[in-house]
């Protein structure tokens, strides 16, 4: 069951931006060819990369300026509350992140490709109404049903689904009629637009994908959370982006960057799903009698 539900005939091709011109020759082969490892880049893409990579090295040194316009404006308090005083809200609450309202154009990007597909929330977005981008940007929680499977005879659950905060959020166990349920907290994860302090460079640590299609629409001040990061301590930044020394270097990508022919590139990325599998497993052990 596992195999036939993770092994896709044809990969789904969906359409991004890949930031070329910060890539790697790996990144670059990659996210050109979207993953086939049967296609090597062609004599006009190698060209493309290393004009690309020309244009960085040419840029004058990024200025770190603070992307902070605002504290948390009043029309927010509402939604503030909401968002702090919920339970799935917990971590963000303890590690002492603020809401604040940030300019995009002033913190630098981790992830080297985002997709382009239209956000239909967008759409018709005032870039004014700030009560609508937090909902955008930092959406209250919003517990989702989630689809699964079970092979009662391998005793095996599994849940999938393209979003790619699907994960185990914990453990829970209750008496039943017939026994002890015990199982574990699966959840599509909240993600918000969080920008973190190093040492006065800011970084947007989750939200590029939104960052990119807002300051598309020419929206570039909107609500966020803000957290500072002590020397050393880990951002925890998802594996497959762009290195540290990249968006800690000297010539960091912006979101604005990935709407620039010059340092960016239209490619096609594979459509991934991510699944978790549970399983119940009987065994027997020799009783040590201790």
């Amino acid at each position: 069951m596992l195999r036939r539900l993770m092994a896709p005939e044809a990969p789904i091709l969906r359409p991004a931006r890949a930031l070329v011109g910060w890539l790697s020759d790996k990144q670059a082969r990659g996210a050109l060819t979207s993953h086939r490892p049967d296609i090597e880049l062609t004599d006009e893409q190698r060209r493309v990369v290393g004009a690309a990579r020309a244009a960085v090295a040419t840029r004058q040194k990024f200025q770190a300026l603070s992307p902070i316009v605002a504290p948390c404006p009043e029309v927010l308090h509402a939604h503030r509350a909401a968002l702090y005083g919920h339970e799935r809200f917990k971590t963000f609450r303890d590690e002492n992140w603020e809401i604040a309202i940030v300019d995009l154009t002033r913190v630098c990007v981790v992830q080297h490709t985002v997709g382009t597909e239209t956000d239909a929330r967008l759409a018709h977005l005032d870039g004014d109404d700030l009560q609508a981008l937090a909902n955008i940007t930092l959406p209250i929680p919003n517990p989702q049903s989630l689809s699964y499977q079970v092979d009662s005879q391998r005793n095996v659950a599994v849940l999938s689904s393209p979003d790619g905060n699907l994960r185990v959020a914990g453990f829970a166990a209750q008496q039943v009629a017939r026994g002890t349920l015990m199982g574990f907290i699966v959840e599509i994860a909240t993600s918000y637009l969080q920008v973190a302090d190093v040492g006065g460079r800011f970084v947007l640590r989750d939200g590029n994908n939104r960052a990119a299609a807002l300051v598309k629409q020419g929206i570039t001040k909107v609500p966020a959370l803000v957290r500072s990061f002590g020397h050393g301590e880990d951002l925890a930044i998802p594996k497959g982006v762009l290195a540290p020394a990249i968006y800690l270097g000297e010539r960091p990508p912006t979101p604005l960057d990935y709407w620039d022919p010059a340092v960016s590139v239209d490619v096609r990325v594979q459509q991934r799903r991510k699944f978790i599998l549970i399983q119940g497993i009987e065994q027997s052990l020799a009783d040590s009698g201790v």
